[in-house]
């Protein structure tokens, strides 16, 4: 009887247990980052991203996982702007950066609110690229394949020196694999260039011909000369008034000179623009060459920019603009022409005007870049029309939440 007893109360426990299992609710699945109508004909939605013969290009939870990464590499991006910024002003930290107003005018556009939507713009970008690259059946070369090889070890290989981070480590924070990495940061790029070439290239839908460049190069372009005499210290602190009047007086003589018929311009820059090296005072053969380089620019061929005011020719990697106030002044000038104005950046400019068709190769030095510029444009425009025929939604508070930046850990900062 006792074993009968013990037997019984097991199958009541058994019992219990069973029942308590079965009422145990399964955890609500997380919900989905963005969402996608099917066709204009229909209501019906999808959370994956398809191709157009409705084939899956990524799933939900692999949208989430790049607008993640986009959201924690750009946020570090901002970071690493922010350490720069604090420099200069007063701001102790990032979520103080974040908060400050990027405009004096608009208040309401911060550097969150920027970081938000480069987040959201990078992010489309991405998807929509992605869908259309397949759509059209393209593929990359085994060349293309060689060449985003070696860019993303160079890029891996800069970004574990420069932050010290380790691109393995940084992937295992982010759930992601080092494929997954290399397809957000260096495929999409050459995505896009592929995208380009096949509407604009020279057997694209839309060729961007050689007319087209050349025609760019002349309404856009500029060129001039300059004679550079700084208003700043060594500290760039500015001069005394005493030393000011100096520099002034300094500049109208070299002006005067420079408009005498027959004044060497160019050895004049030589001998006063303070933007040039003096290649005594360097060491190390690299330097002098580089230095060399430098001054040889500016000498022979002087800065040469197009309507955004980029001397694209030798800052290739930097693309800084000229100061306004130097463009507006070049802009009333002919050719010979000389004038002298003080800027915002470098002090007291004396400049010259000088043909842009002078030489062949100075076309051919910014070619590449009209056609990078004018393809840039009609892309963008492309992207938007891709854009919208997606037809897609976020969850507005789960986009939110992924993309806070006060979250967030620096991973690739420094």
């Amino acid at each position: 009887m006792k074993f009968k007893r013990t037997l019984s109360a097991l199958l009541i426990i058994a019992s219990a247990l069973t029942l308590a299992t079965s009422c145990k609710k399964e955890p609500e699945p997380e919900p989905d980052l963005i969402t996608f109508t099917l066709s204009t004909s229909s209501t019906e939605t999808t959370s994956d991203l398809r191709d157009a013969n409705g084939n899956v290009i990524m799933t939900a939870s692999e949208l989430k996982t790049a607008y993640n990464f986009f959201s924690q590499y750009l946020r570090d991006y901002y970071y690493n702007q922010y350490l720069v910024y604090s420099q200069y002003y007063s701001i102790k930290d990032f979520d103080t950066f974040l908060s400050t107003s990027l405009s004096s005018t608009d208040q309401s556009v911060t550097f969150e609110s920027q970081l938000r939507q480069d987040i959201n713009t990078r992010f489309i970008n991405y998807i929509v690229c992605k869908k259309q690259f397949t759509d059209l059946g393209l593929s990359f070369t085994d060349e293309d394949l060689k060449e985003i090889d070696d860019t993303y070890n160079d890029m891996v290989s800069t970004l574990n020196e420069s932050d010290g981070s380790n691109v393995s480590s940084a992937c295992q924070k982010l759930s992601i694999t080092q494929d997954q990495f290399k397809d957000y940061i260096v495929i999409s790029g050459y995505r896009s260039n592929k995208l380009t070439d096949y509407y604009y290239g020279e057997d694209g839908k839309e060729p961007v011909t050689e007319e087209d460049l050349k025609e760019n190069y002349g309404k856009n372009y500029t060129r001039f000369k300059a004679i550079i005499l700084s208003t700043t210290d060594s500290n760039g602190k500015t001069l005394s008034d005493e030393k000011l009047q100096e520099v002034k007086d300094k500049a109208a003589d070299i002006k005067a000179i420079a408009k005498k018929k027959g004044a060497d311009f160019e050895k004049l820059i030589d001998e006063y623009s303070e933007n040039i090296y003096d290649l005594s005072e360097i060491t190390g053969d690299d330097n002098i060459k580089a230095a060399q380089e430098y001054n040889d620019h500016f000498r022979n061929i002087g800065f040469l920019y197009n309507e955004n005011g980029y001397e694209q020719m030798f800052y290739a990697t930097s693309k800084s603009a000229l100061p306004s106030e130097i463009m507006d002044a070049a802009a009333t000038l002919k050719t010979g022409e000389v004038t002298s104005v003080t800027a915002s950046v470098g002090g007291i400019w004396i400049i010259k005007a000088y043909d842009i068709n002078e030489s062949e190769d100075l076309y051919e030095g910014v070619k590449d870049d009209i056609w990078a510029n004018i393809t840039s444009a009609q892309f963008n425009k492309l992207v938007k029309q891709w854009e919208t025929a997606l037809s897609y939604s976020f969850n507005e508070t789960v986009r939110d939440s992924i993309a806070d930046p006060k979250t967030r850990e620096a991973i690739f900062a420094d």
